[in-house]
C-alpha cells in the first residue's frame, strides 16, 4: 500500500483543479481547432493541423513540478 504525505495529499485538488481548467479552456497551443490534442513534432499532421512541442503531457509534467515547489 501507498502511503502519501500530507503535503502531496494537500497539492492534488490544484493539480486537478489545473488539468480540469486546461482541458475546459483548451489553448491553441495544445489543441487543434475541432477538440483533439495536438500531436508531438514540427510541421503539419495529416489534418492539415501544426504539430507542437508542447503537449497535454508535458504541460502537465510542468505544472506538476510547480504545485510541488510552490504549494
Amino acid at each position: 500500500m501507498i502511503i502519501l504525505s500530507d503535503k502531496v495529499l494537500r497539492q492534488i485538488p490544484y493539480l486537478l483543479g489545473i488539468i480540469i481548467m486546461l482541458y475546459i479552456i483548451k489553448p491553441n497551443i495544445l489543441f487543434k481547432p475541432d477538440g483533439k490534442p495536438r500531436l508531438y513534432g514540427i510541421g503539419y499532421d495529416d489534418n492539415g493541423y501544426k504539430k507542437t512541442l508542447y503537449t497535454f503531457q508535458f504541460i502537465i509534467l510542468i505544472a506538476a513540478l510547480f504545485v510541488y515547489y510552490t504549494f
